[in-house]
C-alpha cells in the first residue's frame, strides 16, 4: 500500500493520500446500549449520548441505577445499645439512596422521551459488577458513570471494580464527562498489543463518531531502527481496516512516552474522543483504567471508549 510520510516537530506522520474506498454495509452495529445513572453532574451528557446513539442507529436504550447494598450496609460489629440507632442509620441510608436513584432515573428518562428516544429504566439493588455484568448480556455498548465512581465515591472500590467490569467480559465500555458532542477528530492508542488492535477494531465495527478522523497514535521510546519495520507494518494495517469501513485515518509514530504521545495528538487535533485498549489478563495492574481514563474522562472532557 502506497502511503506518504513526513517529518515533523512531533514524530513521523503517515497518512494514506488518496484512500480506496470499499462499500460498507448498511446496517445498525449498535442495538442495544446500556447507560449506568447515578446522578452526578455527568447525567446531562449521558442523556445526549443516549439521543445521539439513539438516532444515529436506532439504538435500544436502558438506564441502569444500582444501589450498592454492600456499602450501605457495612458488616461492622455493632454494640448492643445501638443496634437500635445503627438500624434506623441503615433505613435512612437506603432510603435516601433509593430516592436520589429515583430522580436520576426520572431526569435520564425524561430527557430521553423528550426527544422522542424511548427508554427503559431500571433500579437493581445489588453488588455493582454482578448487576452491570448481567444486565450487559446483549448491550453492545456500555456508558459507566466514571465520574461517579471514580469523584463521588458512590461505588467501592471503584478503579478495581471497573477493571472487574472488563475483566467478566462486558463491554466495551465508554465513559463521558459533564458535556457530550460527537467528536470530529478520534484518537486511537495503539501499542502493539493484540488488546489495542481489538479496541480499534471494535470501534471501528461499532460505528461510533462515523464522521470522524482517526488518529492513530503509537510512541517509541526508543530502539526506533530495529522497531521501525514491524511499526510501519502494523500502522499501514491499521490504515488499511479503517480504509474498509470507509473511514479516514492518519497514523503518528511519535517518540517519548506513551501517554505524552496519546495527550500530545490530543490537544493538537482537538479531540473529544479517544479509543483504549485492555488487556483481561492484566487489567488490575492496567494503571490506564484508573489514571488515563479518570484524567481524560474528568479533567479533559474526553469520551472514552475502553474494550479488553
Amino acid at each position: 500500500m502506497e502511503t506518504s510520510q513526513k517529518v515533523t516537530e512531533v514524530g513521523y506522520i503517515r497518512s494514506t493520500p488518496e484512500p480506496t474506498r470499499f462499500p460498507a454495509p448498511d446496517r445498525a452495529t449498535i442495538a442495544n446500549v446500556l447507560v449506568g445513572i447515578t446522578g452526578t453532574p455527568a447525567l446531562p451528557a449521558k442523556i445526549e449520548l443516549a439521543i445521539d446513539l439513539h438516532r444515529r442507529n436506532g439504538a435500544a436504550i436502558t438506564g441502569l441505577s444500582i444501589i450498592d447494598v454492600a456499602r450501605l450496609d457495612p458488616a461492622s460489629p455493632v454494640p448492643i445499645g445501638a443496634l437500635s440507632f445503627a438500624k434506623q442509620m441503615r433505613e435512612r441510608r437506603f432510603r435516601v439512596s433509593r430516592s436520589r436513584a429515583i430522580d436520576a432515573l426520572e431526569t435520564f428518562s425524561q430527557g430521553c422521551r423528550a426527544a422522542n428516544v424511548p427508554v427503559d429504566v431500571r433500579l437493581i439493588e445489588d453488588e455493582p459488577v454482578e448487576v452491570i455484568t448481567n444486565q450487559a448480556h446483549f448491550a453492545d455498548l456500555i456508558v459507566l458513570p466514571v465520574d461517579g465512581w471514580f469523584t463521588y465515591g458512590l461505588i467501592s472500590h471503584a478503579e478495581t471494580r471497573l477493571s472487574e467490569v472488563l475483566l467478566r467480559g462486558a463491554g466495551p465500555i465508554i465513559t463521558v464527562g459533564e458535556s457530550y458532542a460527537p467528536s470530529n477528530e478520534v484518537v486511537v492508542g495503539l501499542d502493539g498489543s493484540l488488546a489495542a488492535a481489538n479496541a480499534f477494531k471494535k470501534y471501528v465495527q461499532l460505528g461510533l463518531w462515523p464522521n470522524a478522523r482517526l488518529h492513530l497514535v503509537h510512541a517509541v521510546e526508543e530502539g526506533w531502527p530495529e522497531q521501525e519495520t514491524a511499526v510501519s507494518e502494523m500502522m499501514d494495517g491499521a490504515l488499511a481496516y479503517a480504509q474498509r469501513f470507509e473511514r479516514t485515518a492518519v497514523a503518528h509514530v511519535m517518540s517519548g512516552a506513551a501517554k505524552d504521545a496519546f495527550q500530545g495528538v490530543i490537544r493538537e487535533t482537538g479531540a473529544k474522543a479517544a479509543v483504549l485498549g485492555s488487556d483481561r489478563r492484566r487489567l488490575f495492574a492496567d494503571k490506564r483504567l484508573t489514571t488515563v481514563t479518570k484524567k481524560l474522562t474528568r479533567d479533559d472532557g474526553i469520551s472514552v471508549l475502553i474494550a479488553g
